[in-house]
């Protein structure tokens, strides 16, 4: 994507995460950028050509943010597993704003088929990165083999998922510092942390 779609697609991406779905008009998005409708559908012609590069530029992001750009998995794997499911849990002030956009994606935009598949190609391509690291820590000794891996994936996206509606429903209650403490617990409890340590090393205890 060049510079200048790039920067329109931000635009767009603000605006899901900020008002909803419903709110991404041609009109909508010449206002906040400051110029015409016309911007916007010479760069992208289609609405649906701009949501598959909106899910394009989210993913990139999301693929960065949890350090899969860099092939070091077998480099403490468990670590880099941590880092990257804790992404899904921080506070969405503190790390992106626009993180939270596939979320209105997914509750609100009547997918085609097209762009539905594409979404979902994109979640195997996530959660397959989830099992390598998964199995390569089993492999060093630092999991409880008790569960497969891709149980483990699913264990640990529905305490994400857990936490982030409690989060949306009472956010005074659940700020940044105790969302991370609460994962780290249920992290060490689905993953058997508190039974099996890294090997050489103390069980780590919750």
């Amino acid at each position: 994507m060049d510079e200048r779609k790039t920067e329109l697609a931000d635009i767009a991406i603000r605006i899901i995460a900020e008002r909803g779905y419903q709110a991404l008009t041609f009109r909508n998005l010449a206002e906040a950028a400051g110029t015409s409708t016309m911007t916007f559908s010479y760069a992208f012609k289609t609405r649906e050509n701009m949501l598959d590069a909106l899910i394009d530029r989210v993913y990139s992001r999301s693929w960065r943010m949890r350090g899969f750009d860099r092939d070091d998995d077998r480099d403490d794997p468990l670590g880099k597993l941590r880092a990257a499911c804790s992404v899904a849990v921080q506070d969405e002030a503190e790390i992106d704003p626009n993180q939270r956009v596939l979320d209105r994606f997914v509750l609100e935009a009547p997918y085609s088929a097209e762009t539905g598949g594409k979404v979902n190609a994109l979640d195997e391509l996530l959660e397959a990165r989830y099992v390598h690291l998964i199995e390569v820590a089993r492999e060093q000794g630092a999991i409880d083999p008790l569960l497969s891996p891709s149980d483990v994936v699913q264990l640990i996206w529905s305490v994400g998922d857990g936490l982030n509606i409690q989060r949306y429903a009472n956010p005074d209650a659940f700020p940044p510092e105790r969302m991370t403490r609460l994962f780290e617990v249920a992290f060490n409890d689905v993953l058997g942390l508190s039974r099996v340590g890294p090997a050489g090393q103390e069980p780590v205890v919750a």
